[in-house]
């Protein structure tokens, strides 16, 4: 029986240190799209004034 208990107590833990690591994993993420995104933006906001700007030039 101790035996058992002590399995089941590794593999929780386990479980406690994998869930630990996807919780960061999914912030770090977020964080990453999250200023990819404003980087899109910017770049895409940059580029139609770039073009806006040379229209009247052609």
């Amino acid at each position: 029986m101790r035996q058992i208990w002590f399995g089941t107590f590794v593999w929780t833990s386990k479980l406690m240190a994998i869930r630990r690591r996807l919780q960061g994993v999914q912030e770090w993420s977020a964080a990453q799209i999250e200023l990819l995104t404003a980087a899109d933006t910017k770049l895409t906001a940059a580029i139609v004034a770039a073009l806006l700007s040379t229209r009247g030039n052609g």
